[in-house]
This record gives C-alpha cells, sequence and structure tokens, in this order.
C-alpha cells in the first residue's frame, strides 16, 4: 500500500516583464547631459564679459582659427580673447563695423538730432500757417504782407505795413481792423504749439511828438502789447 502513494509534482510558471533593459537609463543620461551642457551655457553667457563672449562667438565661427592660436583656449587666463590673426573660414567675406549704441551718441550728435527734429516741426507749422492764410479769404487779401521765416529763435512771423494799408494809426498804438481779423485767425493755430511766444512792436525813424517822456521805445512797447491782446482775443492762452 506504501507504494501506490500519489506523487506531487509542483510546477512554478516563470513570467517575462521583470527587467525592462537599460535603453531608456542611456536617453535619460543624454537628456540630462544636453540640460547640464544649456545651463552651462547660459551662467557662461551671464558671467562673461563683452570681450569673452566675442571671443566666444569668434571661436564657433572659426574655430580652426582658434585651434591653430598660441593657446588651446577660446579665451586665456588674463579673460583676453585668444585668436590667431587674420585666419577666417571665408576670406572674401568681410567684417561688418558694429553698430553704434544708443548710449554711444556724443552730446553733439544729441544737439543735431535735437535741433533736426525741431526744425522739422517748425517747417510744419509753417506750412500750416501759409495754408491758413490761402484758405481764410480774409487773410488771403493781405498775404503780401505776412512773412514766414524759421531763424535760430525759432519761426518768425513778421506782419509789415503796405502803402495805404497801416496796421496802426500814426503815433498810435490802435490795431486797423484787418490787423486785428488777422491776429484772431492765427491765435487758434498758434496755441497749439508748445513753445512760448514773443511779440514786438516797431515804429518808423519819426521822433514822437507826443508829450513828456513818452517816446518811440514806449510806442513800440504798446502796439506789442495790443497784438497780444489780439491773440488772447483769439484764443490764445494769456500768460
Amino acid at each position: 500500500m506504501e507504494n501506490n502513494q500519489p506523487i506531487i509534482v509542483k510546477r512554478v510558471k516563470r513570467y517575462g516583464g521583470g527587467h525592462h533593459g537599460g535603453a531608456w537609463k542611456i536617453a535619460f543620461a543624454d537628456f540630462a547631459t544636453a540640460m547640464m551642457a544649456f545651463f552651462l551655457v547660459l551662467w557662461l553667457l551671464s558671467t562673461a564679459t563683452p570681450e569673452q563672449k566675442i571671443a566666444i562667438a569668434g571661436y564657433f565661427q572659426d574655430p580652426i582659427g582658434f585651434s591653430e592660436s598660441g593657446t588651446p583656449y577660446v579665451i586665456d587666463l588674463g579673460g583676453s580673447p585668444e585668436m590667431a590673426p587674420e585666419k577666417t573660414i571665408n576670406p572674401e567675406v568681410k567684417a561688418e563695423p558694429t553698430q553704434q549704441s544708443p548710449t554711444q551718441l556724443n552730446k553733439d550728435q544729441v544737439e543735431t538730432m535735437a535741433e533736426q527734429v525741431e526744425r522739422e516741426r517748425l517747417e510744419l507749422l509753417l506750412q500750416e500757417l501759409q495754408n491758413k492764410v490761402e484758405e481764410n479769404p480774409q487773410l488771403q487779401k493781405f498775404k503780401d504782407q505776412i512773412l514766414f521765416e524759421i531763424t535760430q529763435d525759432g519761426l518768425r512771423i513778421q506782419i509789415m505795413d503796405a502803402e495805404n494799408r497801416p496796421m496802426f494809426d500814426i503815433g498810435s498804438a490802435r490795431l486797423q481792423p484787418y490787423f486785428e481779423d488777422i491776429l484772431l485767425a492765427m491765435a487758434d493755430t498758434i496755441k497749439a504749439v508748445p513753445n512760448k511766444i514773443s511779440v514786438s512792436g516797431h515804429t518808423d525813424a519819426k521822433p514822437y511828438a507826443g508829450a513828456g517822456e513818452f517816446g518811440n521805445w514806449e510806442l513800440s512797447a504798446n502796439r506789442a502789447n495790443a497784438a497780444r491782446r489780439a491773440l488772447v482775443a483769439g484764443g490764445y492762452p494769456d500768460g
């Protein structure tokens, strides 16, 4: 009976998948190396001086020129770039001059640019005033008496006497009606200019026949003030 006892055999099934190989490790190592190189480049760019950046750029543009120089390094210990003289991959390509930075403009250049901008603005104003004279029937009759001129002090507007058409009564600061119309029409355009204006009056060379110490100087000042009041009446801000 003992010989008829059953024999039990235990079989263990083995499944694959326990080992995935090392390909992902290689890919991850390549990625980590690339990121390390990327951050190293960023660090170099943030700490390098302008001269060092030029040297680094020159290395990538002309690696042969650097390898044949006196040192195997792109930048020597002193920080100055080491480049082989007159070594270029393409000798036909000429180095372009570096563009001047806005911060390198000298005082004369800044003043010249400012004067040019101011002159262009005055020329636009002059054209606008001339158009206003041409478009206004009242001003068009007196356009021969209105002279526009750009000077170092700005835009000069001269309103001159004509034969049988004076701006003021003789020996008086009272405006003639047509002269007042000219000032009233121009005030609307002149007030749009941020610059301040200067009004000057003139007289003839004849001695003033009035009493006391009132003379041509005082008469000129009164005429200038009369013109100023007409501009204010036309909308130009007072003061």
